[in-house]
């Protein structure tokens, strides 16, 4: 799809909350609204993020999805977006609903997501990466312990020398 291999493009953090905030406060047809891991391409040197329409071929041509999904972007990207803090987020299922849940109605914005699946690949220079490159630099990598599984000893030793403090989900106020 475009990408490069083990390369993180700068992700606009609060952008994107301020696109999944929109579109719940519109969302008129009881469509699910959820951010994404960070999984794909393509790369590019400035900012971006990615708004996808459904997840299946019955949402990909329609409309009115289109038109919504149009007119919100050009809302949030046309208007200054409010300050916030950002995180790293990991481990927890792909669509992220556990970070949603608890960081939904704070000032903190999801940059960059490694989920549970992806957990073993991620390396210190990844993890380096998505903090480098989540915009604004985020307070914190913040775990979804649970949603780690297998992967609390490779997480331990990842973030040992960690640049930003690390926090649990669970514990996160």
């Amino acid at each position: 799809l475009g990408g490069r291999e083990k390369a993180l493009v700068q992700g606009p953090a609060l952008y994107v909350k301020a696109l999944l905030k929109e579109l719940e406060e519109t969302n008129t047809g009881n469509y699910d609204i959820a951010q994404e891991a960070t999984h794909h391409g393509p790369y590019l040197d400035k900012p971006a993020f990615f708004a996808e329409i459904g997840s299946n071929e019955e949402h990909w041509p329609n409309p009115e999805l289109g038109r919504t999904m149009a007119e919100t972007l050009l809302k949030i990207l046309t208007n200054p977006v409010r300050e916030g803090k950002t995180i790293v987020a990991l481990g927890g299922p792909h669509y992220l609903p556990n970070f949603t849940a608890k960081l939904e109605h704070t000032e903190y914005a999801v940059g960059h997501a490694c989920p549970k699946h992806s957990i073993s690949g991620l390396t210190k220079e990844l993890l380096q990466q998505a903090i480098d490159r989540t915009i604004p630099r985020p307070e914190m990598v913040l775990l979804d312990w649970k949603g780690l599984g297998p992967n609390k000893d490779l997480i331990r030793k990842l973030t040992e020398a960690c640049p930003v403090p690390v926090e649990r989900l669970e514990r996160f106020r």
